[in-house]
Formats: structure tokens, C-alpha cells, sequence
């Protein structure tokens, strides 16, 4: 595995020669994971996962000797979201589904179902009234408001087979969840905890309720931002202040969970001296951060586990930094990376007994997952294959990335990812992939665009502009207002490093993106006109001032909004769709009518204002897609069509494609 950057990076990776490769078909890229987020049972004899049925995620359910498959039903128009085990006959699960908020807006919804492991009995969680199936259309009416999202289960309850604990905002308030208890079987749910202002509520295992977030608000349209996190030892205790500070900028504290064996101890991602994220034991007897359990020199420290609950720290910049809170997780984390001599190995779930543990292995870090079983039920323990996420798709097929770090124009260094085709020589095509968000960031993992790409000749390179998380509270605000210009001088910038490191050809580059990555990728070829040959982009955003206005429809766009230009700025000045008639390259843009982020008519107005330009503009607007991706059928389009704007500009040289364009 090539390591290192800069210099040294480019010298490695330019001394290999040129070979002809025959690459997988787009299908195999673009396929929808065999499995992801799987969920072992109690008893270790079975797993849920979300899994492809008929080009859409479900829900499924398996033995773990293969037996005994059970898809559940979703509907039309729900996806899942998560999939979780209550006991060894009861399941959860998170569903989502777009329809008419309240506000008149479409928006992404959620429900909680429960259901017996065979598909039987199922019902949904009836939070504050009978609710209405997903996809149900939901008008507004005082009368028949619903919460938003209903899937915010915040204690398990391990102790209490038929309940769980939900946060749930109640008939009368948008923003400030109460806490309610709920019935696995009979979805039955009665309110039992309220505290006023409450954003968010953190509950221990046992089921009691021991931290909350807070932010002070006037009003609806409040511009009070001031956090103020409370906590307590035991249930019965007052509340007391641990932290406060401002919502928006300022030093971070986030609550992740409570130790098990400790009622004082409270586990929380806290910023350092340098701005970064570290996790932290904080003891509510002394009123004090304690031991550092994960901290990276270049990079935000985060939890890992699922949405229910957090197994342990990470810091992806730093090795070996991977720590379980579980002492016995621990122990098995470390007994199956020894055994797989992978490059990431992490464990997923774990039987109550201890015998069966369902982990996940990446041979190489951009590899996609493949899951394992390892079993102590015999004599000896057996470790044991159980799937893989990519099943078209051999070692060959995907090529390592690896972090570089770049010079911006005002000295500041900024971090960027790049990944080069196998047996590649001299400067390359390349893709410049702008991250949405903006405030996402990429890495090292595998990612099917970035390996699709790569197999058909094209270096890609991710760069990670200011305002990108994960690098630090300092690195993530500097992207504040600063949409066209600093952001976009960032991506820039990491164009020009490419070509001043003679990695690409300066005459064979093209930007692309999604959401705000999209955007970024137009105003690159506004700004930029003689750097780019091609520019595509899925779902972008191309009006900020129509952008700007829908939020106000949202919560918390008193926060969000100014995150994004200055009062005094025109919208225009930084909006694509003002610029058409400045874009000199072929554009590509495709844009799913179920996105609800972006709506669709941010590209319809886009290709219509190139076209009016008489520039060369193609358009699709397929009917299901979502901002997501989360169909097959609109990533093997995105791709294809995706393939044919980069032969047509940019063409690799160095790869058969041959018939590579059929999926």
C-alpha cells in the first residue's frame, strides 16, 4: 500500500509503466451493496441487514447458516433507515419516506416499525396519535401535525424485552422533543420526561434519562443560538450545567453516551487546545474531563457503534486508535484483526453470550467491507466468511487512496485524497470530485464513484476545502460564507497542485459533484474557464438565493442560513444558473425528482438558462432517484452518462473500454 505525500507521494506513484486492463462493468460499481448494516441477534443464531430487493434497499433477515431468509415489506415508498434486534423475536426497524411537511415543504420523514422476526404482527410506534402509513401525504393542519422524524429511539432497554425509549417533539412544538416510552409489541407510547427547550436527550441503558442539550430560543424565528448542556448522575438527581457555549461557532461538546459500569461517568467528543475533536470520559462527580480515550494530530476524533448505541472511539487519522468501551469487545477486536491481517478490521455486534461475533474487515483501506462470523461454539473458534458488499468486484478492481496535502494561495495547507489506476504512467486525465455537504468530508474508504472512475483511466482527487468537517473546529468555520469564493479558491487550488506535480495533464481535467459538490463544480468552470474540459453534476444546488429562501421554511435556519454568504452579498454573484452564458465546456447534469435536499428544478432552471446561452448542455431527471443514490438503476446512469461526457473531453488512454460502457 502506497503512505506518504507531496514529493515523495508523486515519485512513487509515476515510476510504474502503462498495461491494458480489462475493467468491470459499470453494474458492478454501481450496485447497490449486498448487505450493509447488519445486526447480529441476541442468541447470535441470525442477522437483519439492510440488502438490494428489486434495485432498492429492504429489509432482510437470514440464519446464520443461510436458512430461513425473510425480506420484509416496505412499501413504495419507504427505504429503510436502520434495522435493530430487541429481542431474539422482535425487531426494529427505522423507516424513510418524502412527503409534505408542515410547512408546506417536501422533506424526509421517518417512522419506527416493529415486527416479529418471520414478517408477522407488525405495527408502528404510535407517537402522540394514530399515524398515517408512510408516504402518506401530510397537509398542513394543526390538527393532524405529525412529528417529522419518529424513529429517535435513545435507550434500548436491554432489561425491559417489550420497551424502548423514544425522543419525540410533541403536538404543540416543532423543535423540543419530550422523551416517551414505548411498547415494542403494541407500539403503545406515553410521555415521561419534559423539559423545556430540550434539542436532544441522552438516556443510559438502563432506560434513565441523565443528559440533555438545550438551546435558547425567543421563538420560532428566534436568533438565539446559546447551547447549555445539562446532566446528572442519577435520575432522581437536579439537572446540573456541564457546558455552554454558542450553537454556531465556538468550542464543540457533544454527547455520545454513558459508561455502564460507571453511573459518574458520561462519554463525550470534546474540542482540544488545537480545535479538534478528542473523546473524553467527563466525570459528573467532579464536574471534569477525564481520560482521553481517542485524539488524532490532523483530524476530529469520532464515536463508532450504530444509532442506538456507541461502541467506541476512532481518530482516522491516527493508527492503531480504535478503542471499544467494552473491555470483552476489546478483546475480540484485537483476537480477529491478528487473525485477518487486514488493514481495518472493526466488530459490529456481538451475541449476549459472548460466542458468536459478527465482524468487518477492509483488506486494504479503500476496499469495500466483507463480513465475518467467528463462532465458539465448537472445541476451538472458527472464523468464518459471512458476505460481501461487492460481489462483482475482485481485489483487482479497486485501486488504494491515499491522503496528500496541498498548498492553498494563502499558505494555508489543506488536506485532499487522490487514487490512481493501476499501472498508470506519466500525467493522467483526472477528475477533480467536489464532496457535498459542504460541510461532509471523503477519505480513505472505498467509495464506488471515485473506483468506477479510476478503473476506466481517470485519476480522481477529492480535495477537502475549508469548511469540510472532521479537520477541526478552526477548519470547518473558515468555510463559513465563503460558497464561490474561498471554498471554491480551496478546489481550485488543489486543480493546480495536480498539474504543478505533474500528476494530470493540464488539458485533460474535469470537475464533478453532488449537492453543494455540484454547485462547486459549475462555479469551478465560471471561475475557471480554461481549466476544466468538463463539468458534471448530480442533484446540484444552482440558485442560492432559491436555496436560501427554502430554509427559512427549515428549523434552525437562523443557524444555517448565514453559514452560507453574508447579508451584504448577492446571491447571484455565487449562483451557477447567473453564470450559464460564462461556462465553455460540455455540461452534464442529472437531478432525482425525489430529492428533497435540492429540488429538481434548481437543474431544470440550469440546463435552461445554458441552453438559452446556446451552450452544450445534456439533462436527466430520473422519476425515483433521491439525493442518496439509493437505486441502482440512477447509479448506473449517473455513471454511464458520466463515462460518455469524460470520453468525449478528457478520454484515458491508458485502459480498454472496449464495451465498458454497458452495465
Amino acid at each position: 500500500m502506497i503512505k506518504g505525500c507531496c514529493l515523495g507521494f508523486v515519485a512513487v506513484l509515476l515510476s510504474t509503466t502503462p498495461a491494458l486492463a480489462d475493467p468491470a462493468p459499470i453494474s458492478a460499481y454501481a450496485a447497490l451493496p449486498t448487505i450493509s448494516d447488519p445486526r447480529l441477534s441476541p442468541d447470535g443464531t441470525a442477522v437483519a441487514m439492510v440488502a438490494p430487493v428489486r434495485d432498492r434497499l429492504g429489509l432482510v433477515a437470514r440464519k446464520i447458516d443461510g436458512s430461513g431468509t425473510v425480506v420484509f415489506q416496505t412499501g413504495d415508498t419507504a427505504e429503510p433507515e436502520w434495522f435493530h434486534w430487541k429481542t431474539n423475536t422482535r425487531l426494529m426497524a427505522g423507516l424513510r419516506f418524502v412527503a409534505y411537511s408542515a410547512n408546506n415543504e417536501y422533506a424526509i420523514h421517518t417512522r419506527l416499525a416493529f415486527l416479529d422476526a418471520d414478517g408477522k404482527n407488525a405495527t408502528f410506534a404510535k407517537l402522540n396519535k394514530d399515524l398515517p402509513q408512510p408516504g402518506t401525504i401530510l397537509l398542513y393542519d394543526h390538527s393532524n401535525r405529525t412529528p417529522q422524524f419518529q424513529d429517535q429511539v435513545i435507550s434500548l432497554e436491554p432489561a425491559k424485552p417489550d420497551e424502548i425509549l423514544m425522543a419525540v417533539t410533541p403536538l404543540s412544538d416543532w423543535l423540543h422533543p419530550d422523551v416517551m416510552r414505548v411498547n415494542v409489541q403494541t407500539g403503545v407510547a406515553k410521555t415521561v420526561t419534559h423539559e423545556a427547550d430540550v434539542t436532544r436527550w441522552l438516556a443510559d441503558e438502563k432506560g434513565e434519562v441523565r443528559a440533555a442539550v438545550k438551546v435558547k430560543r425567543e421563538h420560532w424565528n428566534g436568533k438565539e443560538t446559546h447551547r447549555i448542556v445539562i446532566a446528572r448522575e442519577h435520575e432522581s438527581d437536579p439537572w446540573q450545567i456541564i457546558d455552554e457555549g454558542d450553537q454556531v461557532q465556538g468550542h464543540r461538546f457533544i454527547l455520545v453516551g454513558f459508561a455502564k459500569d460507571r453511573a459518574n461517568i458520561l462519554y463525550v467528543l470534546a474540542d482540544n487546545e488545537g480545535g479538534r475533536l478528542e473523546a473524553r470520559e467527563y466525570d459528573l462527580a467532579t464536574h471534569s474531563l477525564g481520560a482521553v480515550l481517542a485524539s488524532g494530530p490532523t483530524c476530529d476524533a469520532e464515536r463508532f457503534g450504530n444509532a442506538q448505541e456507541t461502541l467506541g472511539f476512532d481518530a482516522p487519522c491516527a493508527r492503531e486508535s480504535r478503542h471499544y468501551l467494552d473491555p470483552a469487545w476489546q478483546h475480540d477486536y484485537l483476537a480477529i484483526k491478528n487473525a485477518l491481517h487486514a488493514d481495518q478490521v472493526w466488530l459490529i455486534d456481538r451475541s449476549e453470550d459472548g460466542k458468536r461475533v459478527l465482524a468487518a474487515e477492509r483488506r486494504t483501506a479503500s476496499q469495500p467491507p466483507s463480513y465475518w462470523i467467528l463462532d465458539r461454539h465448537g472445541e476451538k473458534p472458527n472464523l468464518s466468511p459471512f458476505a460481501d458488499s461487492y460481489e462483482g468486484l475482485k481485489p483487482e478492481d479497486i485501486q488504494q487512496t491515499t491522503r496528500v496535502d496541498y498548498p492553498s494561495r494563502d499558505g494555508q495547507v489543506l488536506p485532499g485524497f487522490i487514487t490512481l489506476p493501476a499501472n498508470h504512467s506519466g500525467p493522467l486525465p483526472f477528475v477533480v470530485l467536489v464532496h457535498s455537504g459542504p460541510s461532509n468530508h471523503d477519505g480513505v474508504w472505498f467509495n464506488w464513484q471515485v473506483q468506477f472512475l479510476v478503473s476506466r483511466g481517470y485519476g480522481v482527487f477529492q480535495p477537502q476545502y475549508r469548511g469540510s468537517s472532521g479537520f477541526g473546529t478552526a477548519f470547518q468555520e473558515a468555510g463559513y460564507q465563503q460558497w464561490g469564493g474561498r471554498m471554491q479558491d480551496d478546489v481550485t487550488d488543489g486543480t493546480r497542485w495536480l498539474i504543478s506535480q505533474k500528476l494530470a495533464d493540464p488539458a485533460r481535467i474535469a470537475i464533478a459533484g453532488s449537492g453543494y459538490g455540484g454547485c462547486s463544480a459549475l462555479m469551478g468552470a465560471v471561475k475557471e474557464p480554461a481549466l476544466y474540459a468538463a463539468v458534471a453534476a448530480y442533484d446540484p444546488i444552482t440558485d442560492l438565493d432559491k436555496l436560501l429562501h427554502r430554509m427559512k421554511a427549515f428549523a434552525y435556519a437562523d443557524i444555517n442560513r448565514p453559514k452560507v454568504k453574508n447579508e451584504d452579498q448577492d446571491a447571484d454573484d455565487i449562483s451557477p444558473v447567473a453564470h450559464a452564458a460564462e461556462i465553455k465546456v460540455p455540461v452534464l447534469l442529472v437531478h432525482g425528482k425525489k430529492d428533497v435536499h435540492v429540488p429538481y428544478d434548481h437543474s431544470e432552471d440550469m440546463e435552461s438558462a445554458l441552453q438559452h446561452a446556446g451552450k452544450q448542455v445534456t439533462a436527466f431527471y430520473p422519476e425515483l432517484a433521491d439525493a442518496g443514490m439509493n437505486h441502482s438503476a440512477e447509479r448506473v446512469l449517473w455513471a454511464t452518462e458520466l463515462e460518455k461526457l469524460l470520453a468525449g473531453t478528457i478520454g484515458a488512454g491508458g485502459v480498454k473500454t472496449a464495451g465498458s460502457g454497458s452495465p
